[in-house]
């Protein structure tokens, strides 16, 4: 058997396989939103392969700097005008 290299790990995936969207384990979960609220701690959403395509949601990994920095950008307006 191969051994395992740093190369093959996924980064975007979460160690416990969890889908967000329809609450329950999976293999095909990836990281499709990245939470940031102020200065508290923030969170990260994933989702399988059947949700990403039923929500139309977009890997993390395949969007632009310039994108999640935008997304970023008007999730904390967003947060600001709540407090």
């Amino acid at each position: 058997m191969a051994r395992q290299t740093s190369t093959d790990v996924q980064t975007d995936t979460p160690s416990c396989g969890w889908c967000h969207y329809h609450r329950g384990p999976s293999e095909t979960a990836v990281l499709v939103e990245i939470i940031e609220v102020g200065s508290g701690a923030g969170g990260s959403v994933y989702a399988c392969a059947p949700c990403r395509e039923q929500h139309w949601l977009t890997p993390v990994s395949e969007i632009s700097v310039e994108e999640l920095l935008a997304k970023l950008q008007v999730g904390a307006a967003a947060f600001q005008q709540r407090s």
